[in-house]
């Protein structure tokens, strides 16, 4: 048991770093919540219609906040969360294998082991102790 966890994170770890499998997730990402569930748009910086913001930095987040216009900037930051969940997950196993090994590195430090030796449970060395500090 205490094996299967560290298993399953180096195997989900593995996997977002294949730029194929990304693809396929955005791809299934568009299809499931602009082509099923229509809670996000599929495609473009904005709604067919909308008016883009006058140009200040060429972001419309940014130029939809220094015009005003919350409806502009309610869109285009839908317009950004799908891509932003693909490309995330991309980079999601090459930080989860970089955390992984600097907490393996961590949990051999001569202050790990003494909170141990004094009755902690590993849990609570851990979460009191590294999740505090990073």
């Amino acid at each position: 048991m205490s094996n299967t966890f560290p298993r399953i994170c180096r195997l989900t770890a593995f996997f977002p770093a294949t730029l194929e499998l990304a693809f396929w997730l955005g791809l299934g990402l568009i299809v499931v919540f602009y082509g099923h569930l229509n809670w996000l748009p599929g495609s473009g910086r904005l709604d067919e219609g909308m008016t883009p913001p006058p140009t200040f930095t060429g972001f419309y987040l940014i130029d939809a906040l220094i015009a005003g216009d919350t409806a502009l900037f309610s869109n285009a930051l839908k317009h950004l969360i799908l891509p932003a969940i693909t490309l995330g997950f991309v980079n999601l196993g090459v930080i989860a294998r970089q955390i992984r090994s600097a907490m393996l590195d961590q949990l051999g430090e001569d202050y790990i082991r003494t909170a141990r030796a004094y009755g902690l449970s590993k849990w609570t060395v851990i979460c009191a102790t590294r999740c505090r500090t990073r």
